[in-house]
């Protein structure tokens, strides 16, 4: 792998741990602040947070790795 699919993978990773963890929104998710790790982040971030999220769970999804069931989104193992 190179830098920036080590990057790729870790955003997912922590994508994934978030969701397990409980956290079932874009929302909650993005509160959580998995893609940029800032700190005392100003409002603006939330939204690049939500928009880089949504990129990260199509790419989830199409691997199988999450489910999303009525606005809600589960890591696969938890919803068999």
């Amino acid at each position: 792998m190179n830098l920036t699919q080590d990057i790729f993978c870790a955003r997912e990773q922590r994508i994934i741990d978030i969701i397990y963890s409980g956290h079932h929104t874009l929302e909650e998710i993005a509160a959580k602040i998995p893609v940029y790790k800032k700190t005392n982040p100003k409002p603006v971030y939330f939204v690049y947070e939500q928009v880089m999220i949504m990129i990260h769970l199509q790419h989830l999804a199409g691997q199988g790795e999450v489910i999303k069931e009525d606005n809600l989104l589960f890591e696969a193992g938890q919803r068999e």
